[in-house]
């Protein structure tokens, strides 16, 4: 089937986003595989409607909104033409390996911001946590430029963490915990599962709520078998990409960091 005929069949199936929203993220994709470049000019209302079988409304409403994304601009008398296509995306290494990881995590030039949060219950391969042993946080992850990239709940040993406050609240918890105690890791696991954003995490990220987005669930256990940390991070699905070497045993996880809106 043709990708015309297929982004038309998509708008015709009975689902719970609203029309304009899928045909905006049809378009999306289509400027974000290159079909259309900076200055070119945008198929008319007309035209897209006539491509989608859908209403003026639901056409002019996706424009809308691609345009205050800036991926287009709209002039009256003009037309509408292309002011941004996605450029080389940046790329966020999910290492495999513990030693690894933690050396990612140092060397990120990130931001981390503290935001407002419900107590959770334990991760997914976790649930023999006692919720009253760990302290908790709840994270935005910036790039430099302010942009959040990803969103964190974690949980810490509260043995630990009263061992030095301070730097487990202001720096990144895995680092701290390699540095302050490298004898107490025995084991660390990472799991990635796909979901949806919920109306928090989708405005933290610039998402549309229920927007595909990747959750990663990380434990770290003591030689007892005793959760010492455990965080569930989630991250924009559409800014994912996983690579495998076959012939490699150690596998590699990369997170495509693309400009956020």
């Amino acid at each position: 089937m043709r990708q015309l005929d297929q982004d038309r069949a998509l708008t015709t199936r009975r689902g719970s986003a609203p029309l304009f929203l899928t045909v905006h993220n049809l378009l999306k994709a289509r400027l974000d595989a290159g079909e259309w470049k900076v200055g070119d000019r945008f198929p008319t209302i007309q035209v897209l409607g006539a491509e989608f079988g859908v209403s003026r409304i639901t056409i002019r409403t996706a424009l809308e909104k691609l345009e205050r994304s800036g991926y287009i601009r709209r002039e009256r008398g003009s037309g509408t033409t292309v002011t941004r296509v996605p450029t080389q995306p940046q790329w966020l290494l999910i290492p495999n390996d513990w030693e690894s990881l933690v050396r990612h995590i140092e060397g990120l030039e990130t931001r981390t911001e503290d935001i407002a949060f419900v107590p959770a219950s334990a991760p997914l391969g976790a649930e023999d946590m006692a919720a009253a042993d760990y302290w908790q946080a709840k994270r935005a992850n910036h790039l430099p430029d302010g942009r959040c990239y990803s969103i964190t709940h974690l949980w810490l040993d509260r043995r630990l963490y009263d061992r030095d406050p301070k730097r487990f609240r202001t720096s990144p918890v895995l680092p701290a915990l390699l540095h302050l105690f490298p004898d107490r890791v025995g084991a660390a696991r990472q799991r990635l599962t796909i979901t949806t954003a919920d109306i928090d995490s989708a405005t933290w990220l610039d998402l549309d709520a229920g927007a595909p987005v990747a959750r990663i669930h990380r434990i770290v256990r003591d030689n007892d078998g005793v959760v010492l940390y455990a965080a569930d991070a989630l991250y924009p699905a559409d800014q994912m990409a996983i690579e495998t070497d076959l012939l490699n045993a150690r596998p590699s996880a990369e997170v495509s960091q693309r400009p956020l809106k």
